[in-house]
């Protein structure tokens, strides 16, 4: 096709009014999926020749293609009527009813789907499909080849943070918003959707976003939230909802104006730019951006899609990064994260995430061996409260930090041999780490036992907290029929958090066994009993701790 318009293209330079060569033109392009080049083409031979029976049709099949019914029907009533070409608008007229049926919004979507084409925009194998109102995915309208670029939003139909700087009050916005709001990027881009919420440019795009924001924790019910009794995701939930109160506070002092929208409306606005927001690079510059439909894409990993800014296309890009079928829905990757900050700041979780965490809060006080001297080295009493995000990756940095940690608060034996240890993990990182506690080497066989011991204390004391065991949650989650799309989140949360506590009960568990053997051998021929080959999680810490420990013994 690309060559046939080449050399269309060639021949209508040399002869403008060339009706065959424009509908030839026209017809690659519509079969290529550029449809608002296909109707150009095909206008133009009718404006050349009113009897040219063959603009009509291909103008017909670009309209119908944009969604455009009333035009394709105009356009199909010519003196040669096409049975076929009738027969297919009938067929999308029934469709468009019955979706607008059963779907308030579907109206709302053919707007929005023939507006991104006025600015000729891209996505000819794509469709949205409804699973509700306010839950929708994208599917393949036909089969997708690895690296096939199937999205082109051009850069007009995008929201940018310097959108927002073009405006009065993004103007006014910009001169406070790194140094007092928590979310500055965020806030800007929802004053936006505040302030141009009757703008006729983004309407469209404005009039298909969610209306419902019941599946996000802000707005939980009283009974929704008693079930997270005991998750450490209550707290998250509050310092959510205190960050957003602190920026619409700082957002009505600096713009008078801004106390128009009702904190309500400002959190709405808040999830939808969290939720929907890209980072890309434009001619070198990083921006953020709202980029309509490609919004849509829900989340998958591994990813089957990337995106990014084209600067020859002047337009926001998704290419294919996997063959897809047609009929299947189409994913991006929101990254790795964990089910809590997905249902922060998404409102859903994932059934199978190997990336959760659970945060564990551990305050050094007078209970703990040598606190006076060991007091000194930390900057002031908030310092002595730590925060450590557990996860089964053991060459995290946070992990690595909190056995450090542990190792500082429970040392009970002679200062000068903790200094040392200090020290020696100074020298060896180089970096200073007295206050980070980042890595304090092991000291001895028996002070990492204590780690190991109270660390699965930490862990038990958290997940006696629950109401509800781990299996209870399970079963529940089975009856999927009987229980709302929040619980079933809810469920999902509660269960990512206790996986892994326990998983870090087994691990303390497991290398206090280890450190009652009296040889490597012996540790790691039960290593090779136990697991596979490199299937042990919490390998790093056996190698590097337990195997040590035994032979300085």
């Amino acid at each position: 096709y690309d060559i046939a318009i080449n050399y269309y293209t060639k021949h209508i330079n040399e002869d403008k009014n060339n009706t065959t060569f424009l509908i030839k033109r026209a017809i690659c392009y519509l079969a290529k999926g550029y449809y608002t080049l296909a109707l150009k083409d095909a206008l133009k031979t009718v404006d050349i020749d009113e009897d040219f029976n063959k603009g009509y049709y291909i103008a017909a099949l670009c309209y119908l293609e944009m969604y455009d019914i009333k035009m394709a029907e105009r356009y199909s009533e010519n003196k040669n009527r096409n049975k076929r070409l009738k027969a297919l608008i009938e067929k999308n007229k029934k469709e468009l009813i019955h979706k607008s049926k059963k779907y308030k919004s579907y109206p709302l979507y053919i707007k929005f789907l023939r507006e991104l084409y006025k600015y000729n925009s891209f996505f000819p194998k794509l469709e949205i499909h409804f699973y509700s109102d306010d839950y929708r995915g994208v599917l393949a309208k036909n089969n997708i080849k690895k690296d096939e670029i199937i999205m082109i939003i051009p850069k007009d139909c995008l929201i940018s943070l310097e959108t927002v700087y073009a405006t009065e009050y993004g103007k006014k916005i910009s001169e406070f918003m790194y140094k007092e709001l928590n979310s500055p990027k965020h806030c800007l881009l929802s004053s936006f959707l505040l302030y141009e919420e009757k703008n006729h440019k983004y309407k469209y795009y404005f009039d298909l976003l969610p209306q419902d924001f019941s599946n996000f924790p802000i707005f939980y019910t009283s009974k929704e939230l008693d079930y997270l009794k005991g998750s450490q995701f209550l707290h998250q939930i509050y310092e959510k909802k205190e960050d957003m109160k602190a920026d619409y506070a700082k957002m009505c002092k600096y713009l008078p104006d801004f106390k128009q929208f009702s904190y309500l409306k400002f959190c709405q606005a808040r999830l939808l730019i969290s939720s929907r927001i890209f980072g890309i690079s434009i001619n070198d510059h990083k921006t953020d951006v709202l980029a309509p439909f490609a919004d849509l894409l829900n989340h998958k990993r591994p990813r089957q899609t990337q995106w990014y800014f084209d600067d020859n296309l002047e337009s926001f890009v998704i290419q294919a990064t996997e063959d897809i079928q047609e009929g299947n829905e189409i994913f991006d990757s929101y990254g790795r994260k964990t089910n809590a900050r997905f249902l922060l700041n998404y409102g859903f979780c994932l059934e199978e995430n190997d990336t959760n965490e659970f945060m564990l809060k551990i305050t050094f006080n007078e209970n703990y061996p040598l606190f006076e001297e060991k007091q000194k080295f930390f900057q002031s009493e908030n310092d002595l409260v730590r925060s450590f995000n557990l996860n089964n990756n053991f060459y995290e940095s946070q992990i690595i930090e909190l056995l450090s940690f542990l190792r500082f608060i429970l040392f009970d034996g002679d200062i000068n041999d903790l200094y040392n240890a200090i020290n020696s993990s100074e020298n060896y990182y180089n970096e200073e780490v007295v206050l980070s506690f980042y890595y304090i080497q092991p000291i001895t066989k028996e002070l990492e036992i204590k780690v190991l011991k109270h660390l699965s204390l930490l862990c038990r004391k958290a997940l006696s907290k629950y109401p509800t065991s781990f299996e209870e949650d399970q079963n529940m989650l089975k009856n999927k029929k009987h229980i709302s799309f929040n619980l079933r989140n809810i469920l999902l949360l509660l269960m990512s958090e206790k996986m892994v506590l326990s998983y870090f009960i087994f691990f303390c568990e497991y290398c206090l066994e280890l450190l009652k053997l009296k040889t490597q051998i012996e540790v790691l021929t039960k290593l090779s009993t136990d697991y596979k080959y490199n299937d042990c999680q919490f390998d790093f810490y056996i190698q590097e701790i337990v195997l040590k420990l035994i032979n300085d013994e």
